[in-house]
């Protein structure tokens, strides 16, 4: 599975009074359970490479982050292009002892 790779564009926190401050978060991702299948297999004169191809084949990821999961490490790699896919864009909120992600509204 290639799994989508998520910027997390701003933050919602809260003051000791309870007021809600949003701030801009610069350079935070996030990796997402949402997932594209795809099929890897070592390449057949080097074992040390691998082919990864789209399953359904003719899949075509949106621009944005993705990782690739082998044997506990994430290889990522990114489709260039405009982001246009919500997926790609979280908004995070801290809330009691842990954060909620919510998809932007607009990446």
């Amino acid at each position: 599975m290639l799994r989508i790779i998520a910027q997390v564009a701003r933050a919602l926190t809260f003051d000791p009074s309870g007021k809600a401050i949003t701030t801009n978060i610069a350079d935070a991702w996030v990796v997402r359970s949402n997932s594209y299948p795809a099929r890897v297999a070592p390449v057949a004169d080097n074992p040390e490479m691998i082919i990864i191809r789209p399953d359904p084949a003719d899949l075509v990821l949106p621009a944005g982050r993705y990782a690739l999961v082998l044997k506990g490490f994430a290889y990522d790699f990114v489709v260039d292009g405009p982001v246009t896919d919500i997926a790609h864009c979280l908004e995070r909120t801290d809330a009691l002892a842990s954060p909620v992600y919510t998809e932007c509204r607009n990446p």
